[in-house]
């Protein structure tokens, strides 16, 4: 039988409890501690204000999230770092096996990190992102990229210019 752990969470400090199992076959849990199997009860709603369409409209916002989220030495860098050669390997197999011009196209682009690094293994790069202070920044880090602002979700035309202008795509 396999084991589920029971997590309190990272606020509190406290690592995961391993749960005892009674006769009945379902695991228990401690005494006042009932509540803290349901971790999703705890989690905040993000207000509408502050998803990512919002959030990065500003100029500064998009400035503050390229440099803390992507800066030396983050977290975020560090598993970057490990995710970009698989990238660029999975890329240079699927172009090998495919004998035949390739096309990139990246969904939420964001500031151009992922397009930056693979558009010159492709035939045509495309990034498409909901804001234009993230794409104006992916302009700035791809040269070869063709970048829209807009949203697939409520503007699917954005995909038909796309799938239109190259002859085959490929999305990451």
């Amino acid at each position: 039988m396999a084991w589920k752990s029971v997590w309190k969470g990272a606020n509190h400090g406290e690592a995961p409890l391993a749960p005892k199992q009674n006769t009945g076959g379902t695991k228990t849990v401690p005494a006042g501690r009932e509540q803290e199997t349901n971790w999703k009860s705890r989690l905040k709603p993000i207000p509408p204000s502050t998803g990512y369409a919002k959030r990065f409209q500003d100029k500064d916002d998009v400035e503050s999230y390229d440099l803390k989220e992507y800066g030396a030495g983050s977290y975020s860098t560090r598993i970057w770092e490990l995710q970009r050669p698989l990238l660029v390997e999975i890329l240079e197999r699927h172009q090998s096996e495919a004998r035949r011009p390739l096309s990139l196209l990246d969904f939420a682009c964001g500031t151009g990190r992922v397009l930056a690094c693979l558009e010159s293994l492709v035939n045509q790069a495309d990034g498409i992102d909901i804001s234009p202070e993230m794409a104006a920044v992916a302009r700035t880090k791809c040269a070869r990229s063709r970048l829209q602002v807009g949203d697939i979700l409520t503007q699917p035309e954005l995909l038909q210019k796309i799938t239109t202008s190259s002859p085959r795509s490929a999305s990451c």
